[in-house]
């Protein structure tokens, strides 16, 4: 009962709504690169050991908190926009990770890629913050969690039928590409719509 009245507190903001939807699809097709692409590419630059899987989420992660310190203090005049330029970052850098020849590529783009989750998950909790009471907002999350969860749990268990049949870099490049059109569809649609 409680979900259902949050998803229509949700759907009552369309530029909430908007970014709900994307940043539950694009954050379950993010988790499966994440948690099983980087294994799977970092496992093609070097067979044995973790070495190269270190180095990825170590880039990552100082991509990630470099970014949460430069855009955690950025005024952003439409919050929405940038769910979407996160996103976009967060494509591009599978796409250039999935055509990258050297572990330093790998490492560069896995950086650039973390700069796009403070870039899209700032402004999405700004918009939430801005339009709904503290007693709400701790429903709203909730749901968004487990809207991001639900979809997680969809692409990871179709991503080792997609590595399978398509190859890991193409399918991470896959997976790029759809949040990078994903992206510009759902801007040009807030563009369009209030």
């Amino acid at each position: 009962m409680h979900l259902i009245e949050s998803y229509h507190w949700m759907r009552s903001d369309p530029a909430l709504f908007r970014g709900f939807v994307f940043k539950s699809v694009c954050g379950g097709i993010w988790g499966a690169v994440y948690l099983i692409g980087f294994a799977l590419l970092a496992h093609g630059f070097e067979s044995r050991g973790f070495g190269a899987y270190a180095w990825m989420t170590a880039s990552y992660g100082v991509g990630n908190i470099l970014s949460a310190l430069v855009f955690g203090n950025y005024e952003r005049r439409v919050s929405e926009v940038w769910i979407y330029a996160g996103f976009l970052l967060i494509g591009g850098s599978f796409i250039g990770m999935a055509y990258s020849d050297s572990l330093l590529e790998l490492c560069f783009f896995s950086a650039l890629g973390a700069a796009g989750g403070p870039m899209n998950d700032l402004p999405f909790l700004e918009m939430l913050q801005g339009r709904f009471s503290p007693e709400r907002l701790n429903r709203l999350i909730r749901l968004r969690m487990i809207s991001e969860t639900i979809f997680y749990l969809v692409f990871t268990l179709l991503s080792p039928f997609l590595f399978r049949s398509l190859g890991i870099a193409p399918s991470i490049a896959g997976a790029g590409y759809l949040c990078v059109v994903l992206s510009v569809v759902f801007y040009l649609r807030s563009r369009s719509l209030p």
